[in-house]
């Protein structure tokens, strides 16, 4: 009996700092981005504005799983450009069986251009699945390299393959890892899975910046 006692006992500490490492390592990441904030001369905050809130959740990585959380934000605008950096968590599935994602997210707001709404992923077999079971992906037989490393699908197809022109598409090739959700005025892209050190933070606005002249 005592034996058990005591390894409860060490499993319970061993989880404490677990938990202990864990929120101590956040609070560092969070203290290092609003540094890097200061540095490049831009606004941090704990969380979106509520605008800013309200049309990340009329995308599809807004509204997926539950115990969502965005925080650690970096904004940078410039009246007409409007460029989001934040953290995003969220958790599916639940119990034994549940998992939870983090990973950095910029969400980019041009006034001056309206987007087809898309989604543009990396192709992995379980797009390649759903192809087979008639699920849409928007491919161009003119470009077998574009068509191959990406899976892209849109409500309205002729608008889509019309914005996505040869030189846009051969520009793409550049980001093979990243999923991008645009509509309107806004897009989002991210890495699935992976957040930004605090270093890279001025990249990543640089390839946000790329991005935005691609897709204008």
């Amino acid at each position: 009996m005592d034996w058990q006692i005591t390894g409860w006992v060490i499993i319970i500490v061993v989880m404490a700092l677990g938990f202990l490492l864990i929120r101590l390592h956040e609070k560092r990441r969070t203290r290092s981005l609003a540094q890097v904030a200061t540095e490049l001369g831009v606004q941090f905050a704990n969380r979106l504005e509520p605008d800013d809130a309200h049309t990340f959740n009329q995308f599809s990585l807004g509204r997926t799983g539950h115990s969502r959380k965005s925080h650690n934000v970096i904004v940078a605008d410039s009246g007409r450009l409007r460029i989001v950096l934040f953290d995003h968590k969220f958790s599916s599935g639940g119990g034994k069986n549940s998992s939870t994602y983090h990973q950095s997210v910029v969400m980019v707001r041009a006034h001056d251009r309206m987007l087809p709404k898309f989604t543009l992923a990396p192709e992995t077999w379980l797009h390649r699945f759903g192809e087979l079971v008639g699920m849409s992906d928007i491919d161009f037989d003119e470009d077998p390299e574009f068509s191959s490393a990406f899976s892209l699908r849109a409500p309205d197809e002729d608008a889509v393959r019309a914005f996505f022109t040869a030189q846009r598409r051969r520009a793409w090739l550049k980001w093979p890892d990243v999923h991008v959700e645009a509509d309107g005025d806004t897009f989002l892209f991210y890495r699935r899975g992976r957040r930004t050190k605090p270093e890279k933070i001025k990249q990543l606005m640089e390839e946000a910046w790329e991005l935005y002249q691609v897709l204008n």
